[in-house]
């Protein structure tokens, strides 16, 4: 049996109305194709469902019995099809970003007021987790965009990149606190790290694995003292004087709430980039497209023209 909402919603129209005639031209169809979809129906059943003559249409007992259902059947459907509507509006007005922590709370901050100010009517619902995590989300659709550093093409994922960064080496500072702009660092050469122990991201993560590659074509070694899982406990442990880091030079406003003195790495300068991402196939929203230009353009104002 295959029964469709189009032949029930057909079948409550006449008995409602009581007329073919009537029927047909609410529902915008000819008189002959409403006709069709009813004895459709009742092929589908076997049985009659209205008694007709020249001057009346009337219920059968079969009728009779099937309507009460039709009813609530195509009325459950239109609650569902307006309930899922309403979400549907309601995903349009919540967009959802998934961020990697340190960029989540070195740049969200600076562009969250500015944004909500703009788009009133749009709730930003912001998570902050790990890359692998965030492609996730996105690609099943619980987020409508992602933040981050995803060194390789992802299948499923469509990357834009939002800016690129090149990388800085902290180490403790032996001067009281008085944080300069990035513009404004030291330039340092990758053949002239200081000889002290290294304070290192994960092998697995993307920035570290810039930073062994660059150490690997200088032939340069040092002391490893320890792997962290997360940028500011490498800029914390510099700070303590356990060690010196290569970090993004994007991490360096975290780097301001800790004594910590910086250089711009150079000869050559390696740069990373840092990506949007949505699902491919599924065309990114307004908002997400308005989110990237705002982010684009703040990141212009806050990171030097080498950036």
């Amino acid at each position: 049996m295959n029964i469709t909402s189009r032949q029930l919603a057909a079948f409550v129209s006449v008995a409602q109305l009581g007329s073919f005639t009537r029927a047909s031209e609410k529902a915008h169809m000819t008189q002959s194709g409403l006709s069709i979809m009813i004895r459709e129906l009742e092929g589908q059943l076997g049985c009659r469902l209205f008694n007709r003559t020249t001057r009346s249409v009337k219920l059968t007992a079969a009728g009779e019995r099937l309507l009460p259902y039709a009813i609530s059947a195509t009325e459950g459907l239109a609650t569902a099809m307006a309930d899922i509507a309403k979400l549907e509006v309601e995903h349009q007005r919540a967009l959802r970003i998934g961020c990697t922590p340190m960029f989540a709370a070195s740049f969200l901050p600076i562009i969250f007021q500015d944004f909500q100010e703009a788009h009133p009517h749009i709730t930003l619902q912001l998570i902050d987790a790990d890359p692998a995590l965030i492609q996730e989300h996105v690609k099943s659709g619980d987020l409508d965009c992602g933040l981050g550093v995803f060194y390789k093409p992802i299948s499923g994922i469509q990357r834009t990149r939002i800016f690129r960064s090149n990388f800085i080496y902290v180490s403790a500072s032996t001067e009281s606190p008085s944080p300069l702009p990035l513009s404004e660092l030291p330039s340092l050469e990758w053949h002239d790290l200081p000889n002290l122990p290294l304070l290192k991201l994960p092998v697995s993560s993307p920035i570290q694995q810039l930073v062994e590659h660059q150490m690997q074509a200088f032939c340069l070694e040092r002391q490893v003292h320890g792997h962290f899982n997360h940028i500011e406990t490498v800029i914390a442990m510099a700070a303590a004087g356990v060690g010196g880091a290569v970090i993004p030079a994007f991490a360096w406003q975290k780097c301001c709430h800790y004594n910590v003195a910086g250089a711009v790495l150079v000869n050559p300068i390696t740069t990373m980039d840092f990506y949007l991402i949505t699902a491919r196939g599924r065309l990114p929203s307004d908002s997400v497209i308005e989110l990237a230009d705002m982010l684009s353009a703040t990141l212009k104002r806050t990171l030097p023209p080498h950036q």
